[in-house]
């Protein structure tokens, strides 16, 4: 077995020894079919039964912050679209305050004239700011403004 998937098999099973440790698998440890989608596993890297994923509840729960995992989602999502709105758009940072909710300091997915559209980025991490005067000078609120090619 190579030795990268080896390493996620022991992932996946997230045992612990008696002392809180990682279990590490003897050579003649072996897992059950049962363990994997179909009852069989592959080589496929893409497969689901590349690893081992099926499982009692009981057999190791897995603590959840919920908190932590929607903070983690809004991240994600905001990396996703600020790298969706950066691209072929030119930007210049203006350090515009925006409430929450958008209304306060701008138009966002606004026209302006009839040959550029502006969209307002205001960062995630500020989104329950209370202070103005100190998101003022926090300048990496952004504006992007597009210039429509007509024909």
């Amino acid at each position: 077995m190579r030795i990268d998937k080896r390493n996620k098999w022991i992932k996946a099973i997230r045992k612990q020894s008696l002392y809180g440790l990682n279990w590490i698998p003897k050579r003649t440890d072996r897992i059950c079919s049962a363990h994997f989608v179909g009852n069989m596993t592959s080589n496929d890297l893409s497969h689901p039964s590349y690893v081992p994923t099926i499982f009692p509840k009981d057999y190791k729960p897995k603590i959840i912050n919920p908190d932590a995992t929607l903070n983690r989602f809004n991240r994600l999502n905001e990396r996703s679209a600020k790298k969706v709105i950066e691209m072929n758009s030119s930007k210049i940072s203006i350090g515009i305050w925006l409430d929450k909710c958008g209304f306060i300091g701008g138009s966002p997915d606004g026209l302006c004239k009839d040959d550029f559209t502006i969209n307002t980025k205001c960062l995630y991490k500020l989104r329950e700011s209370k202070s103005l005067v100190n998101d003022m000078y926090y300048k990496n609120y952004i504006v992007y403004v597009n210039e429509k090619k007509y024909k």
